[in-house]
């Protein structure tokens, strides 16, 4: 079974939204997952990305644990980002059956996205102006990922809406006044 497409998954669960774009990103922050989706969905997830699905009996256990603790700061947890006409939602994402629920929103008018890019690699951070509420997720937009394509279209929209702030630049020189 193929996962199904993020921007025909977040029109499901955004039914009263017309959905522009959508994406998967990583959620590196292991405490902010927690707090978007529950601390048992994160460990279910950490789990599921670091090792065998199921946890060994006995001795073996421990060293289950002890894998998926030792793996953890290297797994982002996936979240279905999408863009909408008014806000920025942040879904929740699984292989399957993809996105069941909005876990938060950024209003598109009163938030800043502001992307870093290293090499094929995406880093976004929304930031609610209101409220001060941030969040910063990750995403590959490599041609050898197929997920890249939708990430693009999430990221070029972003970018043409007024709400995207870019990456801060380098200060200026100073002139000396001589053109």
């Amino acid at each position: 079974m193929t996962p199904p497409d993020p921007r025909n998954a977040a029109q499901a669960v955004l039914p009263t939204h017309r959905v522009l774009a959508a994406g998967i990103f990583g959620l590196q922050d292991h405490g902010a997952a927690a707090g978007l989706l529950g601390q048992a969905q994160v460990a279910t997830t950490l789990a599921r990305l670091t090792g065998p699905r199921r946890a060994p009996a006995g001795a073996g256990q421990e060293q289950w644990l002890a894998r998926i603790e030792a793996m953890a700061p290297f797994v982002a947890i996936p979240v279905l980002v999408a863009v909408s006409d008014s806000a920025i939602h942040i879904c929740d994402w699984g292989e399957w059956p993809g996105a069941s629920r909005e876990l938060t929103r950024f209003p598109r008018a009163a938030s800043t996205a502001v992307v870093d890019t290293h090499r094929s690699a995406r880093r976004l951070v929304l930031t609610d102006r209101a409220s001060g509420y941030s969040l910063a997720l990750t995403a590959t937009v490599s041609p050898l990922n197929g997920a890249g394509r939708d990430v693009k279209a999430v990221l070029a929209l972003l970018a043409t809406a007024p709400a995207l702030a870019a990456a801060p630049a380098a200060p200026a020189a100073p002139t000396d006044g001589q053109g």
